[in-house]
C-alpha cells in the first residue's frame, strides 16, 4: 500500500515539513526505514521528533517512473474511465509542467481499448517516492536526497548554548570597602563612594537583570532579582547587609587574635567608624 509521510526537521532558518510517498506494508516499516533513507540530509532523525505523520494514500492507482529532470514535482493525474460504469483512476508521474504529466499518462494509455479522459492534472508536495527492492526507484530516490541537499535542505542542530552567568557586582576591595554614613541636617546622604556603588548596581538591574554582591567568603549572593526597577534604599540596604556579612566574617577572623571588631557607631566627617575593644579605629 501507498503511504505519505511528512517529515519535520531544522534547517538553517526555519523548521521544515517535506511530504514522501512510501511503497510498504505497514506503518512501522516507513517508521523503521526513515532514519536510513534522510541519513545524508537529516543525520539525527528519530520516528519520535521528526516523523510528524504518516497517513494511507487511498487514490493512487500507479505511480509512474521517470527520472529525475531539473526542477522537476510530482503530478497527480486524474482519468477518467469511461466503461459501461464510469469511474475514475489517478496516477502520479513526475515531471517538470501539467503538460508534460498529461502527456507521460496519455503515453501510458495509449494501448487501452476502453474510452478514457483526463479530467484533471494537479502538482503535489510529494518530493520523492520510495519503493524497496526496486533499483530504479532507489537511485531515483538518492538523486533525489542530493538535489534536495544542493538547495540547502539539510538538517542543522542549534548549538548548546553556553548558560552565561548573570552579570555580576564584585564587594569593593578590602582597603576601598563603602561605608554607610549621614550627614547633619540630610536624610539618607551617602558617602560619594558608596553613591557610586549603588549608581552602578541600578545600570544593570534597569532591564530586570539580576545583581549579585560577592562576599568575602566568595559566594554571590543575589539581592534584587524580582524587582524590575530596584529604588535607591532597596540598592542601599541589599548592599550594606553583604557588607555586614563580611565585617561579620573578619570579626570571627579578628577573634582568633584577641582584635575583635565591633560595629560601635561613631559619627566622624558624615562617615561610619570602626573602633576594636581598645577604642582605636581601624579600618574597616
Amino acid at each position: 500500500m501507498w503511504l505519505k509521510s511528512k517529515i519535520q526537521y531544522p534547517s538553517r532558518s526555519e523548521t521544515l515539513t517535506e511530504s514522501y510517498l512510501h511503497d510498504a506494508l505497514t506503518y512501522g516499516e516507513v517508521e523503521s526505514t526513515c532514519p536510513e533513507l534522510f541519513i545524508s540530509r537529516i543525520p539525527h532523525l528519530t520516528p519520535t521528533d521528526h516523523i510528524d505523520e504518516i497517513a494511507k494514500v487511498k487514490f493512487i492507482y500507479d505511480v509512474l517512473f521517470f527520472p529525475l529532470q531539473d526542477e522537476d514535482s510530482f503530478w497527480k493525474v486524474k482519468v477518467r474511465v469511461l466503461d459501461v460504469k464510469k469511474y475514475t483512476i489517478v496516477y502520479l508521474v513526475a515531471a517538470v509542467s501539467d503538460r508534460e504529466a498529461s502527456s507521460r499518462v496519455s503515453d501510458q494509455l495509449k494501448d487501452w481499448l476502453t474510452p478514457w479522459k483526463i479530467i484533471a492534472v494537479d502538482e503535489t508536495d510529494i518530493l520523492a517516492v520510495y519503493r524497496p527492492n526496486n533499483e530504479l526507484w532507489s537511485g531515483d530516490w538518492y538523486n533525489r536526497m542530493e538535489r534536495l541537499a544542493d538547495e540547502g535542505k539539510v538538517e542543522v542542530v542549534p548549538e548548546p548554548v553556553e548558560k552565561v552567568p548573570d552579570p555580576q557586582v564584585g564587594m569593593f576591595p578590602e582597603d576601598e570597602m563603602p561605608v554607610r554614613g549621614r550627614k547633619k541636617g540630610k536624610k539618607g546622604g551617602v558617602d560619594k563612594a558608596v553613591e557610586e556603588y549603588y549608581q552602578n548596581l541600578q545600570d544593570l538591574a534597569k532591564d530586570g537583570t539580576t545583581v549579585s554582591v560577592q562576599t568575602a567568603n566568595g559566594e554571590w549572593k543575589p539581592i534584587i532579582g524580582h524587582y524590575p526597577r530596584p529604588t535607591h534604599d532597596e540598592l542601599e540596604e541589599a548592599a550594606e547587609d553583604a557588607f555586614r556579612e563580611d565585617v561579620e566574617r573578619r570579626d570571627q577572623v579578628k577573634k582568633q587574635e584577641g582584635k575583635a571588631v565591633t560595629m560601635e557607631k561613631k559619627k566622624k566627617g558624615g562617615k561610619l567608624t570602626f573602633y576594636n575593644r581598645n577604642r582605636e579605629p581601624v579600618n574597616g
